[in-house]
């Protein structure tokens, strides 16, 4: 997809951030609150005893991805809303969910 100009990869994001210290699952989207304002989100569950800050989790994916890559906002969840096959649910974006 693209994002301001930009061939945006929304997997390698979520693979990178699953590499972070601490986080158990991750699923980036690209969110339009506001019409023509278009960013990158990421939503993430922690591991328990965990608390990655929006400084460490960009700290990380820095070391692999372009700065254009990287999620504008971070929410945390409890767990990533998932569909009766057991994929994320992508389409349950209300309030704190996807």
């Amino acid at each position: 997809m693209k994002l301001r100009g930009f061939r945006i990869e929304l997997g390698e994001i979520e693979g990178a951030l699953g590499l972070a210290p601490g986080v158990r699952e991750g699923a980036v989207i690209v969110r339009e609150d506001r019409p023509g304002d278009r960013r990158l989100v990421a939503y993430l569950s922690v591991d328990d005893g965990a608390a990655p800050t929006d400084e460490d989790l960009r700290a990380t994916l820095r070391r692999t991805l372009p700065d254009y890559m990287l999620p504008s906002a971070w929410v945390t969840l409890p767990r990533l809303p998932l569909t009766p096959s057991g994929k994320i649910d992508r389409r349950a974006r209300r309030g704190d969910r996807l």
